[in-house]
């Protein structure tokens, strides 16, 4: 009986905390019906696979400089809805083969509060990628599929925020000439600004 008294003791404090935090926790993204991010950092090793009938390659890229910027439209305190851009460069090992990326696309995000000034974001982006190099056979348009998780911090009344951005990218198909180019997960972890 006692345990049974504790249990339900602490499950309503936390339903308090829970409504107190949720309450005051609007105020982070209640501000903007938009909100504009640019964030930079790194895109880490991964693999790359080029394949074509009878031949395949499988290349580890190093790591890389990143940048990404999005627009984001707020849907609610829950979600949002917006584009972003990503671009970096694949350089291989043992290659002297650089391949610029490009990826433009539509991404979903999950807005979680984790009270006035904190929350996380996960989210699904699709879109368009491009992987141009002076070899032909990396040269290739792909479906871009890249999942991100937004660690947010307010840092002004008026919606300045800072961001930590780690995700992965992925291409599930891509094709060039008669090559088809693959990769992912490939992990990538980025700080930046949203407005």
């Amino acid at each position: 009986m006692i345990k049974n008294f504790r249990l339900k003791s602490i499950f309503f404090v936390l339903s308090i905390i829970l409504v107190v935090t949720q309450a005051s926790a609007q105020n982070l993204y209640k501000t903007n019906q938009y909100e504009i991010g640019i964030s930079i950092g790194a895109l880490l090793s991964g693999s790359v696979d080029i394949s074509k009938t009878g031949e395949s390659q499988t290349l580890t890229s190093k790591t890389e400089f990143m940048g990404r910027f999005f627009f984001d439209i707020v849907l609610g305190r829950k979600s949002s809805v917006g584009v972003f851009v990503n671009a970096s460069e694949l350089a291989f090992e043992g290659d002297t083969v650089t391949v610029s990326l490009r990826d433009i696309g539509i991404m979903y995000k999950f807005r979680i509060l984790l009270n006035k000034r904190m929350g996380i974001r996960p989210g699904i982006g699709i879109g368009y990628r491009i992987l141009n190099s002076a070899t032909p056979i990396v040269n290739s348009g792909g479906l871009a599929v890249n999942l991100s998780l937004e660690f947010v911090y307010a840092l002004t009344k008026d919606n300045m925020k800072l961001f930590l951005d780690t995700g992965i990218l992925t291409q599930p198909f891509g094709r060039a000439d008669e090559w088809d180019v693959r990769f992912g997960p490939i992990p990538y972890f980025n700080v930046g600004v949203a407005f």
